[in-house]
């Protein structure tokens, strides 16, 4: 991991599903629309929250937005919502596992990680529930420092 590259920009939390709305790449692409974030540029970082259940939630790696590519909804993909008009894909790099996922479920290892990071007791109160959600440095740097990492294996 690059050091330089890694301070660079905003943080982000980029939440991973089993059924997410629009096919993303782990490791390689996040596809969100203009409801969730389109404040995310290049150099800017990100984290995976993957929630694997209602309330199995845990920070699985990180890395850096390469690119930010844009496009139109299509008709059914505007069905969603009125306000939905544009898809953006982050084209990502350097991006690392954790060796060991950090766990921040509703358990007690999980609220005893949260305040670690400095997270509330309720994540939707950080803006968790959405797909997309800036997160502070420090609270970035928090969940770095938890997870031992290894490179991602390419595809």
């Amino acid at each position: 991991m690059k050091t330089k590259a890694m301070r660079s920009g905003s943080a982000w939390v980029f939440k991973i599903k089993a059924n997410p709305i629009y096919p993303d790449v782990q490791g390689k692409r996040y596809v969100y629309d203009n409801r969730h974030s389109i404040r995310v540029k290049p150099d800017d970082r990100f984290v995976y929250l993957e929630k694997l259940g209602r309330e199995q939630l845990r920070f699985t790696g990180t890395g850096q937005i390469e690119r930010v590519e844009d496009r139109p909804a299509t008709k059914a993909e505007q069905a969603a919502g009125k306000k939905l008009h544009t898809i953006y894909s982050a084209c990502l790099s350097n991006v690392i596992v954790f060796e060991k996922p950090i766990v921040v479920s509703p358990t007690r290892e999980g609220q005893a990680i949260r305040r670690v990071i400095g997270l509330s007791r309720n994540l939707n109160d950080d803006g968790l529930s959405r797909s997309v959600c800036r997160i502070s440095d420090v609270r970035f740097a928090r969940i770095l420092a938890l997870g031992a990492t290894k490179t991602l294996p390419s595809r």
